[in-house]
C-alpha cells in the first residue's frame, strides 16, 4: 500500500468524511472507493455504449431476438431435423 499526501479543499474533505461516516467506512476507504469508481468509470461507459450500439444493430435485423436463456430442450434440438 502506498501513502499519498493530497491538498484538498476543506469542503471536499468534509463531504467525503460525512459520506464515509454514514457508510461505516474510514476516510481512506471512501477515497479509495471513489478513485476506483473514477478509474473504472470510463471503461463502464465504453461498455455501456458498446451494448447500446449492439442492441441498436440487433434491432435493425429482422426476425432477430435476444433471449437471455435458451431452454435446454431447444438448445439440444437446434440443428436437428425434427
Amino acid at each position: 500500500m502506498t501513502t499519498v499526501t493530497l491538498e484538498l479543499p476543506d469542503q471536499i474533505v468534509q463531504s467525503v468524511e460525512r459520506r464515509a461516516q454514514t457508510r461505516g467506512m474510514t476516510f481512506s476507504q471512501q477515497i479509495t472507493e471513489l478513485l476506483e469508481e473514477s478509474t473504472n468509470g470510463h471503461q463502464n461507459h465504453q461498455r455501456a455504449e458498446a451494448i447500446r450500439r449492439m442492441n441498436e444493430l440487433f434491432a435493425q435485423v429482422s426476425g432477430f431476438q435476444v433471449e437471455l436463456r435458451i431452454p435446454r430442450e431447444e438448445l439440444y434440438e437446434r440443428g436437428s431435423l425434427r
